[in-house]
């Protein structure tokens, strides 16, 4: 998969506009007008486990299509939209989606906060320490993987939105199509589509491939997401480690947070019994979902 492959290129680094446009035209992206980052679920990556009725589960970035391809196209009945009110009102979603609740069914349990947001608090505290104290820190914040910080902090605070993720592809039917989306389709999509691929039994190395896609998907908007993370950490270089990780989208860095997942919470589906309060029966119907061919 040629996507796989511009997916190991830097941030920093432009990806050519052919390779970019080529690896977009291939599956699991979805090419439409209005759209960034925009995949199904299903791939090649991840068919031994996620049945064809995902090719009906989206995940992407900032909304911006159409109604006739949401609707038509997509089939779309249910969009989760993991973003702050505070992102929702700089970009509000289609004014179609609010048209017609029986149409689409629009989510947006989402606190206000983002995946930087626990940087900024703590980095507004640093500014009194002295610069060595605040170069251990940032050594230290290195070493426990801050994009698994951040991400964790997703599952802390996501957790209405998640569990309305959950319940809603457990109640898809057949042909019906559902969106989940952040600003990049990176971060909170990122740790949503995570979820649902473990549920499905998808291995880590597959969810971490998939994951990684997304510095592709991001590519066509790659300066505009740098210069909003910048103006959400101004205290930080864009050669910093920290700034870094969190711009980038490697598999490696899922599969530290997969792990930690494992370890310290026993895995996505005892997440979505103790931390979310779904049934045994939401679970299983969810799985189902996912699974149906």
């Amino acid at each position: 998969m040629l996507a796989l492959e511009l997916a190991k290129t830097p941030v920093s680094e432009a990806i050519g506009a052919e390779a970019v446009a080529r690896a977009l035209g291939e599956a699991p992206f979805v090419v439409a007008d209005g759209s960034l980052n925009l995949r199904s679920l299903y791939s090649d990556l991840t068919s031994a486990h996620v049945g064809t009725r995902a090719k009906r589960i989206y995940r992407s970035g900032a909304l911006a299509i159409d109604r006739e391809t949401a609707t038509d196209r997509l089939a779309l009945v249910t969009i989760v939209d993991l973003r702050s009110d505070k992102e929702r009102q700089a970009s509000p979603s289609p004014a179609w989606t609010a048209e017609d609740q029986n149409l689409v069914r629009t989510y947006w349990d989402a606190p206000n906060v983002t995946p930087c947001s626990f940087m900024q608090k703590g980095e507004d505290e640093k500014r009194q320490d002295k610069e060595e104290q605040d170069k251990e820190q940032q050594a230290k914040a290195i070493k426990n993987g801050i994009v698994t910080e951040s991400y964790l902090r997703i599952l802390a605070t996501h957790g209405s939105a998640l569990a309305s993720l959950v319940r809603s592809v457990a109640q898809l039917q057949d042909g019906q199509g559902l969106l989940l989306h952040c600003t990049a389709g990176k971060d909170r999509t990122g740790v949503a589509t995570a979820l649902l691929l473990s549920l499905a039994g998808c291995t880590r190395a597959q969810i971490a491939d998939e994951y990684s896609l997304s510095r592709v998907g991001v590519e066509p908007a790659r300066a505009l997401l740098l210069q909003k993370l910048k103006a959400q950490l101004p205290h930080l270089d864009e050669d910093d480690e920290r700034f870094i990780a969190l711009a980038e989208s490697r598999a490696e860095a899922m599969d530290d947070f997969l792990g930690v997942v494992e370890r310290r919470l026993g895995g996505f589906r005892r997440y979505c019994s103790e931390q979310l309060g779904l049934s045994d029966g939401e679970i299983d119907a969810a799985i189902a979902s996912l699974k149906a061919a």
